[in-house]
Protein backbone atom coordinates (compact mmCIF):
# COMPACT_ATOMS: atom_id res chain seq x y z
CA UNK A 1 0.00 0.00 0.00
CA UNK A 2 1.15 3.44 -0.66
CA UNK A 3 2.16 5.80 2.27
CA UNK A 4 0.18 8.99 2.49
CA UNK A 5 1.38 11.97 4.39
CA UNK A 6 -1.32 13.14 6.26
CA UNK A 7 -2.04 15.10 9.42
CA UNK A 8 -4.80 13.54 11.22
CA UNK A 9 -6.19 16.06 14.59
CA UNK A 10 -8.49 14.17 16.75
CA UNK A 11 -10.85 16.42 19.09
CA UNK A 12 -12.45 15.12 22.39
CA UNK A 13 -15.44 16.51 23.22
CA UNK A 14 -17.22 16.25 27.34
CA UNK A 15 -20.62 16.46 26.02
CA UNK A 16 -22.78 14.80 28.57
CA UNK A 17 -21.95 11.52 27.24
CA UNK A 18 -21.47 8.70 29.00
CA UNK A 19 -21.35 5.83 26.67
CA UNK A 20 -22.08 6.75 23.08
CA UNK A 21 -22.52 4.62 19.63
CA UNK A 22 -21.52 6.41 17.11
CA UNK A 23 -22.23 6.16 13.28
CA UNK A 24 -18.95 6.42 10.89
CA UNK A 25 -20.08 6.40 7.80
CA UNK A 26 -22.43 7.91 5.11
CA UNK A 27 -21.70 11.82 4.79
CA UNK A 28 -24.73 13.24 3.50
CA UNK A 29 -25.17 16.42 1.49
CA UNK A 30 -25.26 18.18 4.50
CA UNK A 31 -22.56 16.14 5.78
CA UNK A 32 -24.86 15.51 9.20
CA UNK A 33 -24.15 12.18 11.43
CA UNK A 34 -26.04 11.25 14.38
CA UNK A 35 -24.64 9.86 17.42
CA UNK A 36 -26.85 8.13 19.89
CA UNK A 37 -26.58 7.95 23.94
CA UNK A 38 -27.75 6.72 27.36
CA UNK A 39 -28.05 10.99 28.16
CA UNK A 40 -29.60 11.57 24.74
CA UNK A 41 -29.01 12.24 20.92
CA UNK A 42 -26.26 14.01 19.55
CA UNK A 43 -26.46 15.49 16.06
CA UNK A 44 -23.40 16.48 14.19
CA UNK A 45 -22.34 18.60 11.34
CA UNK A 46 -19.06 19.34 9.08
CA UNK A 47 -18.60 22.12 6.62
CA UNK A 48 -15.21 22.60 5.67
CA UNK A 49 -13.46 23.55 8.93
CA UNK A 50 -15.47 23.53 11.00
CA UNK A 51 -17.81 20.89 12.87
CA UNK A 52 -20.84 21.75 14.95
CA UNK A 53 -22.11 19.81 17.41
CA UNK A 54 -25.99 19.91 19.28
CA UNK A 55 -27.32 17.90 21.90
CA UNK A 56 -30.73 17.39 21.17
CA UNK A 57 -31.66 16.67 24.08
CA UNK A 58 -31.14 19.72 25.97
CA UNK A 59 -30.91 22.35 22.96
CA UNK A 60 -27.05 22.28 23.41
CA UNK A 61 -24.88 24.05 20.53
CA UNK A 62 -21.17 24.43 20.08
CA UNK A 63 -19.48 25.08 17.03
CA UNK A 64 -15.26 23.97 16.28
CA UNK A 65 -13.26 26.04 13.92
CA UNK A 66 -9.78 24.10 12.91
CA UNK A 67 -7.30 25.34 10.72
CA UNK A 68 -7.90 22.67 7.67
CA UNK A 69 -10.87 21.16 6.27
CA UNK A 70 -12.40 18.24 8.79
CA UNK A 71 -12.52 14.69 6.42
CA UNK A 72 -14.67 12.76 9.11
CA UNK A 73 -15.51 12.59 12.61
CA UNK A 74 -17.01 10.27 15.39
CA UNK A 75 -18.58 10.52 19.15
CA UNK A 76 -18.33 7.66 21.42
CA UNK A 77 -16.79 7.47 25.04
CA UNK A 78 -18.40 11.27 25.66
CA UNK A 79 -15.64 12.18 23.08
CA UNK A 80 -15.95 14.25 19.47
CA UNK A 81 -12.79 12.66 17.50
CA UNK A 82 -11.99 14.71 14.30
CA UNK A 83 -9.71 13.90 11.10
CA UNK A 84 -7.71 16.74 9.21
CA UNK A 85 -4.86 16.91 7.18
CA UNK A 86 -1.35 19.20 7.74
CA UNK A 87 1.75 19.26 5.79
CA UNK A 88 3.43 17.45 8.58
CA UNK A 89 4.65 13.92 8.54
CA UNK A 90 1.92 11.56 9.27
CA UNK A 91 0.96 11.58 12.43
CA UNK A 92 -2.29 11.54 15.02
CA UNK A 93 -3.07 14.64 17.37
CA UNK A 94 -5.21 13.82 19.66
CA UNK A 95 -6.65 17.13 21.22
CA UNK A 96 -8.94 17.20 24.45
CA UNK A 97 -11.59 20.45 24.61
CA UNK A 98 -14.38 21.16 26.86
CA UNK A 99 -16.97 23.93 26.42
CA UNK A 100 -15.04 25.10 22.97
CA UNK A 101 -11.67 25.18 23.74
CA UNK A 102 -8.91 22.68 23.47
CA UNK A 103 -7.31 22.00 26.64
CA UNK A 104 -4.73 19.19 25.48
CA UNK A 105 -3.06 17.52 22.93
CA UNK A 106 -1.23 14.07 22.47
CA UNK A 107 1.02 12.83 19.36
CA UNK A 108 0.85 9.77 18.09
CA UNK A 109 2.31 8.10 14.66
CA UNK A 110 -0.10 6.56 11.94
CA UNK A 111 -0.09 5.17 8.54
CA UNK A 112 -1.98 4.40 5.54
CA UNK A 113 -4.39 7.29 5.22
CA UNK A 114 -6.07 9.12 2.79
CA UNK A 115 -8.52 12.25 2.67
CA UNK A 116 -11.11 8.74 2.78
CA UNK A 117 -10.46 7.90 5.88
CA UNK A 118 -12.87 6.62 8.28
CA UNK A 119 -12.76 6.91 11.98
CA UNK A 120 -14.14 5.32 15.33
CA UNK A 121 -13.06 5.04 18.65
CA UNK A 122 -14.28 1.73 21.26
CA UNK A 123 -15.13 2.26 25.01
CA UNK A 124 -11.37 1.36 25.39
CA UNK A 125 -10.34 4.15 23.88
CA UNK A 126 -9.40 1.94 20.96
CA UNK A 127 -9.17 4.09 17.32
CA UNK A 128 -10.22 2.40 14.11
CA UNK A 129 -8.93 3.82 10.97
CA UNK A 130 -9.46 2.95 7.22
CA UNK A 131 -6.56 3.19 4.97
CA UNK A 132 -6.77 3.75 1.63
CA UNK A 133 -7.62 0.10 0.94
CA UNK A 134 -10.14 -0.12 2.82
CA UNK A 135 -8.52 -2.08 5.69
CA UNK A 136 -8.61 -0.99 9.38
CA UNK A 137 -6.20 0.20 11.38
CA UNK A 138 -6.08 -0.33 14.81
CA UNK A 139 -4.58 1.99 17.63
CA UNK A 140 -4.60 1.76 20.90
CA UNK A 141 -4.96 4.85 23.07
CA UNK A 142 -1.98 6.05 23.10
CA UNK A 143 -1.87 5.92 19.59
CA UNK A 144 0.57 2.91 19.46
CA UNK A 145 -0.15 0.61 16.14
CA UNK A 146 -1.88 -2.85 17.02
CA UNK A 147 -2.75 -4.34 13.77
CA UNK A 148 -4.21 -3.81 10.21
CA UNK A 149 -7.16 -6.11 9.79
CA UNK A 150 -7.52 -8.99 7.45
CA UNK A 151 -9.98 -8.13 5.65
CA UNK A 152 -11.45 -4.82 3.55
CA UNK A 153 -14.49 -3.31 4.94
CA UNK A 154 -16.97 -0.82 3.25
CA UNK A 155 -17.85 1.06 6.65
CA UNK A 156 -17.92 0.18 10.50
CA UNK A 157 -19.94 1.90 13.79
CA UNK A 158 -19.92 1.49 17.40
CA UNK A 159 -22.46 -0.54 19.33
CA UNK A 160 -22.73 0.06 23.26
CA UNK A 161 -18.81 0.24 22.59
CA UNK A 162 -17.90 -1.91 20.37
CA UNK A 163 -16.96 -1.73 16.61
CA UNK A 164 -18.44 -3.43 13.77
CA UNK A 165 -17.69 -3.94 10.27
CA UNK A 166 -19.61 -4.84 7.29
CA UNK A 167 -18.39 -6.31 3.64
CA UNK A 168 -20.52 -6.82 0.91
CA UNK A 169 -21.77 -10.52 2.21
CA UNK A 170 -21.71 -9.70 6.17
CA UNK A 171 -21.20 -7.79 9.43
CA UNK A 172 -18.27 -8.83 11.63
CA UNK A 173 -16.85 -7.70 15.13
CA UNK A 174 -13.54 -6.26 15.60
CA UNK A 175 -11.58 -5.99 17.87
CA UNK A 176 -7.97 -5.58 18.33
CA UNK A 177 -6.87 -9.26 17.96
CA UNK A 178 -10.09 -10.49 15.57
CA UNK A 179 -12.54 -10.05 13.50
CA UNK A 180 -15.56 -12.27 14.15
CA UNK A 181 -18.81 -12.95 11.48
CA UNK A 182 -21.69 -11.77 13.44
CA UNK A 183 -24.16 -12.40 11.16
CA UNK A 184 -24.10 -12.89 6.63
CA UNK A 185 -26.33 -10.96 5.32
CA UNK A 186 -26.32 -7.93 1.64
CA UNK A 187 -25.66 -4.57 3.48
CA UNK A 188 -25.34 -2.75 0.45
CA UNK A 189 -22.11 -1.17 2.06
CA UNK A 190 -23.20 1.07 4.84
CA UNK A 191 -24.61 0.00 8.47
CA UNK A 192 -25.50 2.95 11.37
CA UNK A 193 -26.20 2.33 14.81
CA UNK A 194 -30.04 2.37 15.90
CA UNK A 195 -29.84 1.51 19.36
CA UNK A 196 -27.62 -0.15 22.08
CA UNK A 197 -27.81 -3.80 20.57
CA UNK A 198 -28.61 -2.82 16.93
CA UNK A 199 -27.77 -2.06 13.63
CA UNK A 200 -29.39 -1.16 10.48
CA UNK A 201 -28.67 -1.44 6.98
CA UNK A 202 -29.92 1.28 4.00
CA UNK A 203 -31.78 -1.38 2.53
CA UNK A 204 -33.56 -1.29 6.09
CA UNK A 205 -32.95 -4.76 8.06
CA UNK A 206 -32.17 -4.43 11.39
CA UNK A 207 -30.05 -6.88 13.24
CA UNK A 208 -29.31 -7.81 17.07
CA UNK A 209 -25.72 -7.79 17.08
CA UNK A 210 -25.50 -9.85 20.32
CA UNK A 211 -27.81 -12.95 18.17
CA UNK A 212 -26.92 -11.59 14.97
CA UNK A 213 -30.10 -11.91 14.06
CA UNK A 214 -32.58 -10.07 11.82
CA UNK A 215 -35.36 -8.32 14.20
CA UNK A 216 -36.94 -6.48 12.01
CA UNK A 217 -37.28 -5.48 8.06
CA UNK A 218 -39.43 -2.18 6.72
CA UNK A 219 -38.71 -0.10 3.17
CA UNK A 220 -35.92 2.44 4.12
CA UNK A 221 -35.72 5.96 3.10
CA UNK A 222 -31.85 5.32 3.42
CA UNK A 223 -29.18 6.65 6.02
CA UNK A 224 -30.28 7.23 9.45
CA UNK A 225 -34.55 6.46 8.70
CA UNK A 226 -35.05 3.72 10.94
CA UNK A 227 -35.24 3.92 14.60
CA UNK A 228 -35.51 1.53 17.74
CA UNK A 229 -37.59 2.79 20.78
CA UNK A 230 -38.21 1.18 23.84
CA UNK A 231 -41.61 -0.85 22.19
CA UNK A 232 -41.73 0.04 18.74
CA UNK A 233 -39.35 0.77 15.61
CA UNK A 234 -40.18 3.57 13.51
CA UNK A 235 -39.16 4.51 10.03
CA UNK A 236 -38.91 7.61 7.79
CA UNK A 237 -41.24 7.13 5.12
CA UNK A 238 -41.52 10.71 2.68
CA UNK A 239 -42.98 12.67 4.95
CA UNK A 240 -44.07 10.48 7.41
CA UNK A 241 -43.26 8.16 10.69
CA UNK A 242 -44.36 4.86 10.28
CA UNK A 243 -44.27 2.69 13.61
CA UNK A 244 -44.09 -0.85 13.99
CA UNK A 245 -44.41 -2.94 17.27
CA UNK A 246 -41.13 -3.98 18.66
CA UNK A 247 -41.88 -7.49 19.21
CA UNK A 248 -44.01 -8.50 15.86
CA UNK A 249 -42.98 -5.73 13.63
CA UNK A 250 -46.49 -5.15 13.11
CA UNK A 251 -47.07 -1.51 11.24
CA UNK A 252 -49.00 -0.40 13.48
CA UNK A 253 -49.92 3.52 12.85
CA UNK A 254 -48.59 6.47 10.64
CA UNK A 255 -48.04 9.99 11.29
CA UNK A 256 -47.86 12.67 9.04
CA UNK A 257 -44.97 15.09 9.98
CA UNK A 258 -45.90 18.32 7.53
CA UNK A 259 -42.06 18.68 7.06
CA UNK A 260 -39.59 16.74 5.07
CA UNK A 261 -37.78 14.59 7.60
CA UNK A 262 -33.67 13.82 7.19
CA UNK A 263 -33.28 11.69 10.07
CA UNK A 264 -34.76 9.71 12.93
CA UNK A 265 -32.91 8.40 16.06
CA UNK A 266 -34.05 6.72 19.84
CA UNK A 267 -32.90 6.45 23.45
CA UNK A 268 -35.69 5.02 25.47
CA UNK A 269 -38.77 6.66 24.95
CA UNK A 270 -37.60 9.49 23.56
CA UNK A 271 -37.37 10.23 19.88
CA UNK A 272 -35.79 12.92 17.76
CA UNK A 273 -36.39 13.90 14.18
CA UNK A 274 -33.81 16.10 12.71
CA UNK A 275 -35.28 18.07 9.74
CA UNK A 276 -34.01 18.22 5.99
CA UNK A 277 -32.71 21.79 6.50
CA UNK A 278 -29.17 23.50 5.95
CA UNK A 279 -29.14 23.64 9.42
CA UNK A 280 -29.10 21.25 12.49
CA UNK A 281 -33.02 21.65 13.27
CA UNK A 282 -34.25 18.97 15.67
CA UNK A 283 -37.71 18.23 16.71
CA UNK A 284 -38.80 15.75 19.34
CA UNK A 285 -41.70 13.50 17.88
CA UNK A 286 -44.20 12.85 20.19
CA UNK A 287 -47.45 11.14 18.64
CA UNK A 288 -49.81 14.13 20.25
CA UNK A 289 -47.61 16.80 18.63
CA UNK A 290 -48.39 14.54 15.14
CA UNK A 291 -51.96 14.25 15.25
CA UNK A 292 -53.96 13.70 12.32
CA UNK A 293 -56.24 16.12 11.34
CA UNK A 294 -59.87 15.09 9.05
CA UNK A 295 -58.37 16.33 5.57
CA UNK A 296 -55.20 14.24 6.11
CA UNK A 297 -55.56 11.21 8.35
CA UNK A 298 -54.68 8.00 6.77
CA UNK A 299 -55.94 5.43 9.59
CA UNK A 300 -54.84 1.98 9.99
CA UNK A 301 -56.98 -0.80 10.12
CA UNK A 302 -57.00 -4.59 10.63
CA UNK A 303 -60.73 -5.20 9.60
CA UNK A 304 -61.01 -7.76 7.07
CA UNK A 305 -61.80 -6.10 3.52
CA UNK A 306 -64.97 -7.65 2.29
CA UNK A 307 -64.97 -5.53 -0.79
CA UNK A 308 -61.69 -7.27 -2.05
CA UNK A 309 -61.42 -10.59 -3.30
CA UNK A 310 -58.37 -12.21 -2.54
CA UNK A 311 -58.96 -15.38 -5.22
CA UNK A 312 -57.07 -18.37 -4.50
CA UNK A 313 -55.09 -16.73 -1.28
CA UNK A 314 -55.91 -18.28 1.38
CA UNK A 315 -56.65 -15.04 4.35
CA UNK A 316 -57.07 -15.16 7.67
CA UNK A 317 -57.93 -11.61 9.87
CA UNK A 318 -55.03 -9.23 8.99
CA UNK A 319 -52.69 -12.27 6.95
CA UNK A 320 -52.70 -12.91 3.71
CA UNK A 321 -51.27 -17.05 2.85
CA UNK A 322 -49.44 -16.91 -0.50
CA UNK A 323 -47.23 -19.93 -1.82
CA UNK A 324 -43.58 -19.47 -2.39
CA UNK A 325 -41.95 -17.42 -5.02
CA UNK A 326 -45.09 -15.80 -5.95
CA UNK A 327 -44.57 -12.56 -7.84
CA UNK A 328 -46.52 -9.02 -7.93
CA UNK A 329 -47.68 -9.29 -11.01
CA UNK A 330 -49.35 -12.85 -9.78
CA UNK A 331 -50.48 -10.81 -6.63
CA UNK A 332 -51.99 -7.84 -8.42
CA UNK A 333 -53.78 -10.21 -11.43
CA UNK A 334 -55.36 -12.72 -8.89
CA UNK A 335 -56.90 -10.37 -6.29
CA UNK A 336 -59.31 -8.07 -7.27
CA UNK A 337 -59.70 -4.88 -5.42
CA UNK A 338 -61.34 -2.49 -7.30
CA UNK A 339 -61.50 1.36 -5.71
CA UNK A 340 -58.50 0.90 -3.53
CA UNK A 341 -54.97 1.62 -4.43
CA UNK A 342 -52.56 -0.91 -3.83
CA UNK A 343 -49.10 -0.51 -2.43
CA UNK A 344 -46.23 -3.12 -0.40
CA UNK A 345 -43.96 -1.95 2.44
CA UNK A 346 -40.90 -3.42 0.28
CA UNK A 347 -39.70 -1.88 -2.93
CA UNK A 348 -38.61 -5.89 -4.22
CA UNK A 349 -40.19 -9.17 -2.78
CA UNK A 350 -43.54 -11.10 -1.61
CA UNK A 351 -42.00 -12.95 1.57
CA UNK A 352 -42.96 -13.43 4.57
CA UNK A 353 -44.04 -10.14 6.66
CA UNK A 354 -44.39 -7.90 3.58
CA UNK A 355 -47.06 -5.45 3.85
CA UNK A 356 -49.85 -5.09 1.71
CA UNK A 357 -51.23 -1.88 1.73
CA UNK A 358 -54.83 -1.11 0.48
CA UNK A 359 -55.94 2.46 0.67
CA UNK A 360 -58.84 4.12 0.00
CA UNK A 361 -60.80 7.74 0.76
CA UNK A 362 -57.76 8.43 2.75
CA UNK A 363 -57.87 4.86 4.90
CA UNK A 364 -55.20 2.32 4.95
CA UNK A 365 -56.05 -1.66 5.42
CA UNK A 366 -52.93 -3.46 5.93
CA UNK A 367 -52.63 -7.33 5.64
CA UNK A 368 -49.37 -8.87 6.45
CA UNK A 369 -48.16 -12.04 3.91
CA UNK A 370 -47.19 -15.19 5.69
CA UNK A 371 -44.92 -17.99 3.21
CA UNK A 372 -45.33 -20.84 4.72
CA UNK A 373 -42.05 -22.54 5.36
CA UNK A 374 -40.44 -18.81 4.32
CA UNK A 375 -38.61 -18.35 7.96
CA UNK A 376 -36.44 -15.91 6.53
CA UNK A 377 -38.49 -13.52 4.64
CA UNK A 378 -36.93 -14.18 1.13
CA UNK A 379 -40.63 -15.14 -0.79
CA UNK A 380 -38.87 -18.72 -1.19
CA UNK A 381 -37.76 -21.48 0.53
CA UNK A 382 -34.03 -22.63 0.52
CA UNK A 383 -31.32 -24.43 2.76
CA UNK A 384 -31.21 -20.94 4.83
CA UNK A 385 -34.77 -21.80 6.19
CA UNK A 386 -33.93 -24.79 6.95
CA UNK A 387 -30.87 -23.82 9.00
CA UNK A 388 -32.82 -21.97 10.71
CA UNK A 389 -35.78 -23.89 11.79
CA UNK A 390 -33.14 -26.57 12.62
CA UNK A 391 -31.00 -24.07 14.81
CA UNK A 392 -34.87 -23.12 16.62
CA UNK A 393 -35.05 -26.68 17.09
CA UNK A 394 -31.89 -27.03 19.10
CA UNK A 395 -31.84 -24.18 20.79
CA UNK A 396 -29.45 -22.53 19.17
CA UNK A 397 -32.09 -19.36 17.35
CA UNK A 398 -35.82 -18.52 17.35
CA UNK A 399 -38.12 -16.66 15.46
CA UNK A 400 -41.43 -15.03 16.86
CA UNK A 401 -44.27 -13.46 14.84
CA UNK A 402 -45.24 -14.25 11.85
CA UNK A 403 -42.05 -15.73 10.83
CA UNK A 404 -43.28 -18.34 13.52
CA UNK A 405 -46.19 -18.84 12.17
CA UNK A 406 -44.17 -19.26 8.19
CA UNK A 407 -41.95 -22.21 10.69
CA UNK A 408 -45.44 -23.63 12.61
CA UNK A 409 -45.88 -25.68 9.14
CA UNK A 410 -48.24 -28.05 10.70
CA UNK A 411 -50.33 -25.18 12.45
CA UNK A 412 -50.24 -26.89 16.23
CA UNK A 413 -48.65 -23.75 18.14
CA UNK A 414 -45.35 -25.10 18.09
CA UNK A 415 -41.95 -25.51 16.32
CA UNK A 416 -41.67 -29.63 16.19
CA UNK A 417 -39.08 -31.74 13.66
CA UNK A 418 -42.61 -32.30 11.62
CA UNK A 419 -42.23 -28.20 10.81
CA UNK A 420 -38.66 -29.07 9.37
CA UNK A 421 -39.73 -32.26 7.73
CA UNK A 422 -42.55 -30.70 6.09
CA UNK A 423 -39.94 -27.88 5.25
CA UNK A 424 -37.79 -29.79 3.58
CA UNK A 425 -40.36 -31.39 1.42
CA UNK A 426 -41.34 -28.20 0.25
CA UNK A 427 -37.93 -27.73 -0.33
CA UNK A 428 -37.19 -30.71 -2.64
Amino acid sequence: MKRIKSFLSVLLITAFLFCSFSVVVGINKYRMTLFVDKAGIFACESNGNTVTVRGVDNSTLNNYSFESNVFSYCVTGGKLYAVMPTNQASVLVAAEAKNGKIIKNTVVKTQHVSKSTKLCVDSGGRIYLSDNSNHIEIYDSAGKYIRTTSDRYLSFTVVNGRVYAVTASGIYKVDASSENLVCKCNCEGVIYTVSADCIATLSGDVYNVNTGKRVFSCSADGLYSIAAASNHFLALNGNAVDVYDKDSSEHINTYKLGFKPFAISAVGSKTCIIKDTEDLSVVEFKESNFLFSSSTKSDVSSTSLTEINFGIYKTMGKYIFLPPQTTRDEFRSEVKYDGYKLKFNKQSGMGTNTKAIFTKDNKSYIYTIIVMGDITGTGRINNNDITVMFNCLFGLDRVGGVYKTAADMNGDGKLSNIDLVMIDRKLN
